[in-house]
C-alpha cells in the first residue's frame, strides 16, 4: 500500500493514450519497463470526451506529482506539476501549447485595466482609450 503523492519524472509520453511512462526515484531504479500513468484532468476540463477533446502539453523532463490507484504501486496517476523552486516568474501566467482554441457558447471577455474585448456569437466589442490597428 503506498499512500500519499511521489515525484516522478515524465519519461515519455503517449498523446493519442494520453499516457506517460515515469521514473519514480528510490521505486523505478533498474526497471526494465518504466509504469505508465494515467493523468489526471481538473473537473470540467472534458479532455477525452465531448466534441472539443483537448490535451494538456507534456514533455519528457516534466517533473510532477504521483499518486496510486488505490495505493497500488502498479497504478501511478499523474495528479499535478511540481514547482521548481527557483528561477520562476513572477506575477506571469502563461499557457504553452503547439495550437489552442477557446472556445464560449455565450460570452468571452479579456479586460486589462480600462481596456476590454468582448465577443458575443452577434459580434466583437472592444473599448479602450485607445485601439491601434495594424
Amino acid at each position: 500500500m503506498m499512500p500519499g503523492r511521489y515525484p516522478a519524472i515524465v519519461k515519455t509520453y503517449d498523446q493519442a493514450r494520453r499516457t506517460c511512462r515515469i521514473e519514480i526515484p528510490g521505486l523505478t531504479e533498474g526497471a526494465d519497463v518504466l509504469p505508465e500513468a494515467e493523468l489526471e484532468y481538473p473537473i470540467g476540463d472534458k479532455s477525452r470526451a465531448g466534441v472539443n477533446p483537448t490535451e494538456i502539453e507534456i514533455t519528457p523532463g516534466d517533473t510532477v506529482w504521483v499518486a496510486f490507484i488505490g495505493g497500488d504501486a502498479r497504478y501511478p496517476i499523474i495528479t499535478g506539476w511540481r514547482n521548481p523552486q527557483a528561477g520562476n516568474s513572477v506575477d506571469w501566467r502563461r499557457f504553452h501549447h503547439k495550437n489552442m482554441e477557446f472556445l464560449a457558447d455565450g460570452t468571452m471577455r479579456l479586460t486589462v485595466g480600462a481596456s476590454e474585448i468582448i465577443l458575443t456569437p452577434s459580434g466583437i466589442t472592444m473599448n479602450a482609450p485607445r485601439i491601434d490597428l495594424n
